[in-house]
């Protein structure tokens, strides 16, 4: 039991209240971190809608379909919402993005099911470029 409330203390010491208020100052706490967390994606949404205008800005057009192959500063995760972004309202694309970290890259392919057709696929060129950044494929 002592050793509970030894706890309790430590924690209410560290949140700048007392034990009694703990409960609800955790509360309090999670509710910011969940509104901080939406702030957050917000901010995302809007990061990479700012990119992929940009992008898209300075990007040419080849044979008509809108070609896209950069290194962009997001997390993998964020590939496929850039591509997404990228890709919204064009009929023809091929859209090459890569992303690296402090251990490994990551390219993120996407073609148009018009170039597909064509024989543009982007598991095969997701291999070709593969052993230039050392990866599998």
């Amino acid at each position: 039991m002592y050793e509970e409330e030894e706890i309790l203390d430590r924690c209410s010491l560290k949140l700048k209240t007392t034990p009694a208020l703990l409960e609800e100052k955790l509360s309090a706490l999670i509710e910011e971190n969940k509104a901080q967390q939406e702030t957050l994606k917000l901010m995302k949404k809007h990061e990479i809608a700012s990119l992929s205008k940009t992008l898209k800005n300075g990007a040419p057009k080849v044979q008509n379909a809108l070609f896209i192959a950069t290194l962009v500063p997001l997390a993998q995760d964020e590939l496929v919402t850039l591509a997404e972004e990228l890709s919204q309202k064009e009929s023809s694309f091929l859209i090459v993005l890569a992303m690296q970290d402090k251990e490994r890259c990551q390219i993120f392919v996407k073609v148009s099911p018009d170039l597909q057709k064509r024989g543009l696929l982007a598991g095969a060129l997701i291999q070709k470029m593969a052993p230039l950044i050392d990866g599998k494929g």
